[in-house]
């Protein structure tokens, strides 16, 4: 999927948007602001825009954490990458060839779920440790 707009890199990588990532945007933000937060917080129409838009560029920067995995590993395992793609649907890594044992392709496709899953428990007040 070739993006709409460029963003910047991160890491070396290129991360772009798809026009598709504006309506998704859009309704999150719209819909946290004008429905949930409302309905479940005292506050005033401002703070809960500025909060839904807020919201919605975390979500698509966990996104773009998640991609980063999958891109980040993919690289060190030798695999040509040409940049990520937000889009309606969340993200993509745009690889440029596939892997060429299983374990790299496992060790690709597992790093994504496994960003994500330290995003939300981090997320969720865990303690962070040292070390």
């Amino acid at each position: 999927m070739r993006p709409s707009l460029r963003l910047g890199r991160i890491a070396g990588i290129e991360i772009g948007v798809h026009y598709t990532w504006l309506f998704a945007f859009a309704l999150i933000a719209w819909s946290l602001a004008e429905g949930l937060f409302p309905s479940e917080f005292r506050g005033s129409r401002a703070t809960y825009w500025a909060t839904g838009v807020l919201a919605a560029l975390l979500l698509f920067a966990s996104v773009i954490v998640h991609e980063l995995a999958h891109s980040v590993v993919a690289r060190a395992r030798g695999m040509t990458v040409h940049g990520i793609t937000l889009f309606i649907f969340g993200g993509v890594s745009n690889l440029g060839d596939e892997a060429k044992r299983p374990q790299d392709e496992f060790a690709v496709s597992v790093v994504g779920p496994l960003a994500s899953l330290v995003l939300g428990w981090r997320g969720m007040g865990a303690p962070a440790t040292a070390g």
